[in-house]
């Protein structure tokens, strides 16, 4: 069957595809695939941006991606000379110009505090500006670009200061006492700032992550704690991460040069002075972990050990220094399904074969790093 259900065999009705890789379009793009009419696609030079196919023109559409990407979860390709593809397929094609598409992780986060902004200006007309009243010693600058879910509670000493960027609160979230947000800042649901937190400059949090210290510019996408001290700049995390407490990162060289990330073993020149740490899915790393400029860590790491570990940490390890080792599967689907039981959320099989497909992946480069080695 299909990679864990998450795309039908064959699209029913009208579908509208849209390339992932875009990250958040920009406006002029994002209005060009709300105006996309059934028949229509948009390109970019030879990548497909959108498409939009009512009956045999879908069908055909989601054929060709299958073949060229392949049916797991990791594609193969995301090339093919669309221009000349699509008219068979009974779609025509539109000049999409010259979109913002992001190479790297480290797009995404340098564009965070635009996303936010964005996000803001989404929903500013269906919620109210915060009522003083409601939330004595707490200080609200620039209310006017301040929106709070239902919920939202903010102890006494907040400051939310939205004079450089809005602030978007989702429901059910707290920010403790004396901590300090400076926006652009934007949560989903449930979120927790731990006591005297400072988060500023394009903070994006997903739903359910607990965060601490100080945190600039950076974006969590759910589920994660970094709920201690500790400096957290320029990264990008995915779920279920867990930062120990005082782990700090580096998010610029002392040459101010620009920062290079290793990415499966290739080097990429990000054209970014500022990168900090890129971490995957349930990694985590110990106390008082310091994590250099322009790390990148995969998935399900643990990481520990004395100095500064290695700038390319590879999927499912134990350690960081000269006596890294695999961290073995069965181990790794057993502790994530502990971690999100905690959070009420079941990891299930889809989990356990979405772990053995990134295991079996990225089995070269672990056997590049340390040979056969594991815990």
């Amino acid at each position: 069957g299909d990679w864990a259900g998450v795309n039908p065999t064959q699209p029913e009705g009208d579908v509208l595809f849209v390339a992932a890789a875009l990250g958040r379009p920009g406006a002029d793009t994002l209005r060009a695939i709300s105006e996309l009419q059934a028949g229509e696609a948009i390109v970019a030079g030879d990548r497909l941006l959108a498409a939009r196919g009512d009956g045999e023109p879908g069908a055909r559409l989601v054929g060709a991606l299958r073949e060229i990407a392949g049916r797991g979860p990791f594609p193969e390709s995301s090339s093919a000379d669309w221009p000349r593809l699509l008219p068979g397929m009974n779609l025509s094609v539109e000049d999409g110009g010259e979109p913002r598409v992001p190479s790297t992780l480290v797009d995404l986060m340098a564009g965070s505090g635009e996303a936010a902004a964005a996000d803001f200006e989404a929903v500013a007309d269906e919620l109210p500006s915060p009522d003083p009243g409601a939330f004595p010693a707490v200080h609200l600058l620039e209310r006017s670009r301040i929106r709070l879910g239902a919920d939202v509670r903010l102890d006494p000493g907040v400051v939310l200061d939205a004079r450089d960027g809005p602030i978007l609160l989702g429901p059910g979230t707290r920010v403790m006492a004396n901590s300090v947000l400076q926006g652009p800042v934007t949560t989903d649901r449930d979120c927790l700032f731990k006591p005297v937190t400072r988060a500023m400059d394009g903070v994006c949090l997903g739903p359910v992550c607990r965060v601490g210290g100080e945190i600039d510019a950076t974006v969590v996408l759910g589920f994660t704690n970094k709920q201690h001290d500790g400096f957290l700049g320029h990264s990008y995390l995915g779920c279920w991460v867990n930062l120990g407490a005082a782990t700090d990162t580096s998010d610029l060289k002392n040459d101010y040069g620009f920062v290079k990330i290793t990415i499966a073993g290739e080097t990429v020149d990000t054209g970014s002075r500022h990168v900090g740490t890129l971490i995957g899915d349930h990694s985590k790393t110990a106390i008082h972990t310091r994590l250099n400029t322009g790390t990148v860590i995969g998935v399900s790491a643990n990481v520990f050990g004395t100095g500064f570990p290695s700038k390319e940490i590879p999927s499912f390890t134990w350690g960081a220094g000269p006596e890294m080792e695999e961290y073995r599967l069965e181990k790794a689907i057993r502790v994530a399904s502990i971690v999100t039981g905690r959070r009420s959320v079941r990891f299930g099989s889809v989990g356990e074969r979405l772990f053995g497909e990134l295991h079996r992946a990225t089995a070269g480069r672990r056997a590049a790093r340390f040979g056969a080695k594991s815990r």
